[in-house]
């Protein structure tokens, strides 16, 4: 994963954050309460962490849009070539010779290429289920890396303050996003995703049955 840059968090000295806590100490703008520190400096620092984790989600859902549409599109075809292969034969009462001959030769051209065609959504599925994937993870870990990095730069922040403070150096500081942006993501994708996910998992479980078999 490439380096981070952002606004607010990255590009300045841990010295000089360090600094920065200390002297917004001496100004009594640092205030503390328990286990709770809080300033506009904080407040500053993690508005920017929660502006860059919406970004790359906002970047993320225009990365995976084409792919979530390709998913509901084919999920759909899926069905409908399943229960037209696994449907019976129609009858042939009522029909003439020649009719049924008809019926058969069209059935029997039909059916061996609708296998071809599931068998390519089937492939086209998977592949959308590795791209997606790929790409969330990827996200996730940016978004993690980002937190450890606001983490880091209030820690050190909060380690200049301490010190004016009179108070324990080794302050801690979790950045927890306000809005869950990869939560909300998921969740306006859930049945989307749930539905690919289900077919690729029976296709699976088919796929090892054969081989049980075989």
């Amino acid at each position: 994963m490439k380096k981070l840059k952002i606004k607010g968090i990255t590009g300045t000295p841990v010295f000089l954050t360090r600094w920065r806590g200390y002297l917004d100490a001496k100004r009594q703008i640092v205030t503390t309460e328990g286990e709770r520190w809080d300033s506009n400096y904080i407040q500053k620092v993690l508005c920017s962490c929660n502006s860059f984790t919406s970004g790359i989600y906002r970047d993320l859902e225009t990365q995976t849009f084409e792919q979530h549409k390709q998913s509901a599109e084919l999920v759909i075809e899926y069905l409908g070539l399943t229960a037209y292969l696994k449907a019976p034969e129609p009858q042939a009462g009522g029909m003439t010779k020649s009719v049924q001959k008809r019926s058969a030769a069209r059935i029997a051209t039909v059916k061996p290429n609708l296998r071809k065609r599931l068998s390519e959504v089937q492939t086209a599925l998977a592949d959308i289920e590795e791209g997606i994937g790929r790409a969330v993870n990827e996200t996730g870990l940016t978004k993690r890396a980002a937190a450890s990095l606001t983490g880091r730069k209030l820690q050190a922040y909060l380690h200049g303050a301490a010190l004016v403070l009179h108070l324990p150096s080794d302050t801690n500081f979790t950045v927890t996003p306000e809005f869950d942006a990869e939560a909300d993501y998921r969740l306006r994708h859930a049945d989307n995703d749930g539905a690919r996910k289900a077919i690729l998992t029976k296709i699976a479980k088919e796929a090892e049955r054969n081989e049980v078999v075989s």
